[in-house]
């Protein structure tokens, strides 16, 4: 009880010493100074900066609530370079909303500003409301606030806050979604939206998995965009991670969705659109029931195919390796099967392949494509010795050449141990070269 009493008398003394820096700090905001207007906001700036202390050093709800309001005060009266400022300290800030204890209060003296005849001010201040979404993007007054300027807004910058801020809502609201969903498709529908709103407008799409009504209509207009004519390149391939994003979420047609990323993948001309495809292959496949076998046979069938770029090549084999992991029950059973034949399956002519690709990297510098080639041959080999354990009564073809050789467990064990020191060789010699090309000037390290 005594330490109980200790702690209490801890806190307030602390919560005291907050309130005294926030006193403080509004003395150095409302100073009177006799210089000129950039002096006045520097003092303000500088002001503004030190709340960013005073959340993490006294992170009590009354003095954040405090903080808030005198902020939301600040914001409503202070000129856009202020506002910008103020902005920022909500976004860094946004940890600790969730303390805030007159939410209405706070609210009430946002919203004012999405009245002004400034489109900056508006947009501001449907930045804060983005950032004070974890706490009010229930409210429906405010719903209507960013829907009204969503649909109105005309600036590119206020229209960008606009979706900025719908973005925060959806995250955070079930009920805001159905409600955004129309004026969204309706924008991205019509040919006079310029292509960089519709690429964030497309993106919100992923946050409506709540409701299955409404992920399958994100999911109409987002096979839309895909499957309309000359669609933008970057539309196309942010309409595909979107509804990666939402389907894995949703749960929804995914084996579609793997369909639709492979025949990207595999028939699309376009590289940058066949990289967006592979990665989200990975990131849709992991643990997902809908891959079978014919999933793994098709992207087995894309690593025979031939490319002139080694960055697509390498995309391809750290997908693969990636699928393979994922789907290791799935796969040991199709090896087992394509061994068991006693014919050249595509695993075997996937890894024939392989092999003189990492060769070819090694000799040609293509380090990290030798390093993709390698480890996906390890990976099979992982495999295949796993296999070899579970069914000691069948022995399996030894991959690469030897299609007739009987491979023993500490045979393979042998050459994982080999494959282990070959990446291993790869990965230095990769180092080491982006050491040398450093000390040449040709390569920024930061990068």
């Amino acid at each position: 009880e005594k330490k109980k009493k200790e702690r209490n008398m801890s806190a307030t003394r602390e919560q005291t010493e907050g309130h005294r820096a926030l006193l403080e700090i509004e003395s150095r905001f409302n100073a009177k100074s006799h210089g000129v207007v950039i002096a006045i906001q520097g003092v303000q700036i500088h002001a503004l900066a030190m709340f960013a202390e005073i959340f993490n050093q006294f992170p009590y709800p009354v003095v954040i609530n405090a903080a808030i309001l005198k902020l939301a005060d600040w914001f409503r009266a202070s000129n856009n370079v202020i506002k910008f400022h103020i902005y920022k300290v909500f976004k860094q800030a946004d940890q600790h909303l969730i303390k805030v204890i007159n939410v209405e209060e706070s609210m009430r003296r946002i919203l004012p500003v999405l009245n002004s005849n400034d489109s900056v001010s508006r947009s501001l201040a449907l930045r804060v409301l983005g950032c004070m979404s974890v706490i009010i993007a229930n409210k429906v007054d405010v719903q209507h606030a960013v829907l009204q300027r969503l649909e109105e807004a005309t600036d590119r910058t206020e229209a960008e806050a606009a979706i900025w801020a719908a973005d925060r809502f959806c995250a955070q609201s079930v009920q805001f979604s159905p409600t955004v969903f129309p004026t969204i498709e309706a924008k991205l529908r019509d040919s006079q939206t310029d292509v960089n709103i519709k690429l964030r407008l497309v993106q919100l799409f992923r946050h409506m998995h709540y409701n299955i009504a409404v992920a399958r209509q994100a999911k109409g207009v987002c096979v839309s965009l895909l499957e309309s004519p000359g669609a933008d390149q970057q539309l196309v391939m942010v309409a595909l991670r979107t509804l990666s994003l939402l389907l894995s979420q949703a749960l929804l047609d995914r084996k579609e969705q793997l369909d639709r990323l492979f025949t990207f993948a595999c028939d699309d001309s376009r590289k940058a659109v066949c990289l967006s495809a592979l990665d989200d292959l990975s990131l849709l496949a992991k643990n997902d029931l809908s891959i079978d076998a014919s999933h793994i046979y098709r992207l087995l069938s894309l690593l025979n195919r031939e490319t002139t770029s080694i960055t697509l090549m390498e995309r391809r084999y750290s997908c693969a390796t990636t699928l393979l992991c994922s789907y290791r029950q799935l796969v040991r059973f199709m090896m087992r099967e394509t061994w068991r034949s006693e014919s050249q399956g595509d695993f075997v002519r996937a890894m024939d392949i392989c092999e003189e690709r990492l060769n070819k990297g090694l000799e040609s510098g293509h380090y990290l494509l030798a390093i993709a080639c390698a480890r996906f041959l390890m990976i099979i080999l992982e495999l295949a010795q796993e296999q070899n354990h579970q069914d000691t009564k069948q022995s399996f073809q030894c991959i690469r050449s030897y299609n007739n050789l009987k491979v023993s467990s500490e045979a393979v064990s042998d050459l994982q141990v080999i494959a282990s020191r070959l990446s291993k060789r790869i990965e230095e010699s990769h180092l080491s070269q982006l050491v040398r090309e450093a000390s040449a000037g040709k390569l920024n390290l930061r990068q």
